[in-house]
C-alpha cells in the first residue's frame, strides 16, 4: 500500500474549488486500489484533500493534533512525514509571510515544515511540493 500525505495552508478559502481540483488532478496519479491519503485534519487543504480523496475512492486517514498548539502539531506532522511514502504541498504564493522553511515565494505553511522533514529524513523520497497560487 502507498501512502500519500497531502499538506498544506490552512487558509485557502478563497481558493477551495481550484485547490479540490489541483488535489484532484495530482491524486489522478495514484490507484485508489492500492493508496491510502493522509492529512492532518486542519481547515484548508487538510481537509479539502480528505474530502476530494474520499470522492475519488481513496481510502483516508486523519492524523488530528491531539491539542491546539505548536508542540501537537509537530508531533502530527512528524507522524504524518515518516508514515508517508510521498508528500505534497499545496500553499499558496506569499501573501503576509514568506516561507522560511525552504526560502521559496510561498506563503509560510506547516505542510512545508513536514515536507522538510520528510526531505531530511527520507533522503531517497519522492517530496513534491506544489507551490501554487491554487486561486488565480
Amino acid at each position: 500500500m502507498r501512502i500519500i500525505a497531502i499538506v498544506g495552508c490552512s487558509n485557502p478559502a478563497e481558493f477551495s474549488v481550484n485547490l479540490a481540483h489541483r488535489i484532484h488532478l495530482f491524486l489522478k496519479n495514484f490507484n485508489p486500489n492500492d493508496t491510502l491519503v493522509i492529512s492532518g485534519g486542519a481547515r484548508g487543504t487538510d481537509t479539502i484533500a480528505i474530502n476530494t480523496a474520499k470522492q475519488m475512492g481513496f481510502m483516508t486517514k486523519v492524523y488530528p493534533p491531539e491539542f491546539d498548539g505548536w508542540e501537537a502539531y509537530k508531533k502530527r506532522n512528524l507522524i504524518i512525514a515518516n508514515e508517508c511514502d510521498e508528500i505534497a504541498c499545496f500553499t499558496t504564493l506569499t501573501r503576509t509571510t514568506r516561507c522560511y522553511h525552504c526560502n521559496a515565494d510561498h506563503e509560510k505553511t506547516a505542510g512545508c515544515w513536514t515536507v522538510k522533514q520528510v526531505a531530511e529524513n527520507k533522503p531517497r523520497h519522492t517530496i513534491i511540493c506544489t507551490v501554487k497560487n491554487v486561486g488565480r
